[in-house]
């Protein structure tokens, strides 16, 4: 078997990894022979924990945890799925709060995204 974990660190922030063996992986993260990110935010601790029968659906599913938000985790370690889904963005909706991050950092300075305004939104889904 393989796990895709959620630990808590000391300083609040979550680390996701997958391993073969959890409690040994918690215990190596602990003495500091784990990922770099948590020897400076020890101690941690699980959170929660997803099996799998083959390595490569551990990997999928570490990736995948890695790239939700704090809030999106906390929902899944609590196992809150209406929050969790509530959470989850479309992808025009994913497309439109990026829009609004760069217009906050550049000003709507960029000729680009005032373009974007005046423009209709495309959207392609690309299925593989």
């Amino acid at each position: 078997m393989c796990y895709a974990y959620i630990l808590r660190c000391a300083d609040g922030s979550f680390y996701v990894g997958w391993t073969h063996n959890v409690s040994d992986r918690v215990r190596a993260h602990n003495e500091g022979r784990g990922a770099a990110y948590t020897l400076k935010r020890r101690p941690v601790f699980l959170m929660y924990s997803e099996a799998f029968r083959l390595e490569v659906e551990a990997i999928q599913r570490e990736r995948q945890i890695k790239r939700w938000s704090a809030a999106k985790k906390e929902s899944l370690i609590r196992g809150d799925i209406q929050k969790l889904k509530r959470l989850s963005k479309p992808c025009s909706q994913q497309f439109l709060h990026s829009k609004l991050r760069a217009d906050k950092y550049l000003k709507g300075s960029s000729s680009f995204l005032n373009s974007l305004d005046q423009e209709p939104l495309r959207l392609f889904l690309v299925m593989g």
